[in-house]
């Protein structure tokens, strides 16, 4: 109910209430990073001295009252996590739909000798896997994230003494820096594809720019007066334009091989 139309479900008013405390759990965060620092400054001159000691308190307090706050911070995870997981299931049908019209137009040129529809579902295919690839990394990071949340009530539990068996402090210790170290490795993987494609557009803008500042500038060069002698310049300069152009699209060329390898 929640995805499709106006109402929310359970689950989308839950997020929405834990929201309200993520400016409260940003600012204990610089409180006990501030804390931290300070009592490092302190003690490191004077090992004894009373404010380093109350600023260690700080930290500890401020550390308990930010796993406090982020309780149920999964649930934020869990709903980011069934928006992508329905995504996939629409993203899997269209990269199918695609893969099928790029086949069947490459049947078709190959008898036709060249067609823009199977160049243009053969583009389409590919950002279809590309699409794919970023929403199922997106899943795996937000899987992890929210196991690693859900981790954190355990550590909340431990610093609060309700959890006292060393065995199981260890393992929720343990389990957490992993899921910790996993939500670092698939969010720089998803920044990597992000910035790929920001390359990618960017590179296409600029063949484009090229391009229409070409064309521009040979319907210039063929009106008014003395249009032959600028033609003949232009012929000149367009040909070794055309081996700046050449290299400029086999290195963007190489570059998406590159990138799509």
């Amino acid at each position: 109910m929640g995805l499709g139309g106006s109402e929310r479900d359970g689950l989308d008013h839950a997020v929405a209430f834990l929201k309200q405390r993520d400016g409260l759990d940003k600012m204990l965060k610089l409180m006990r990073y501030a804390a931290q620092l300070s009592a490092h400054h302190v003690l490191l001159r004077d090992p004894t001295s009373v404010t380093g000691a109350k600023l260690r308190n700080l930290d500890a307090s401020t550390s308990v009252t930010r796993k406090f706050i982020r309780l149920g911070k999964f649930l934020g995870n869990a709903k980011e996590l069934r928006v992508l997981l329905h995504a996939n299931v629409a993203i899997v049908s269209a990269s199918n739909s695609s893969s099928r019209d790029a086949n069947d137009g490459a049947r078709s040129s190959s008898s036709s000798g060249g067609s823009t529809a199977a160049v243009a579902a053969s583009a389409a295919a590919r950002l279809g896997h590309a699409a794919l690839l970023t929403n199922r990394l997106g899943i795996a990071c937000q899987s992890v994230q929210l196991l690693y949340n859900f981790l954190e009530q355990g550590n909340w539990a431990v610093k609060t003494g309700l959890i006292r068996n060393a065995r199981r402090k260890e393992a929720i210790g343990r389990w957490a820096n992993w899921t910790e170290l996993l939500t670092y490795v698939f969010s720089v993987q998803l920044a990597y594809l992000e910035l790929r494609e920001c390359a990618r557009f960017v590179e296409e803008v600029e063949s484009e720019l090229r391009l229409r500042n070409r064309n521009k500038k040979h319907d210039g060069d063929g009106d008014g007066d003395g249009g032959d002698a600028r033609v003949g310049g232009g012929e000149a300069g367009e040909e070794g334009g055309k081996g700046v152009e050449g290299a400029v699209h086999a290195e963007a060329r190489h570059r998406e091989t590159m990138r799509e390898g």
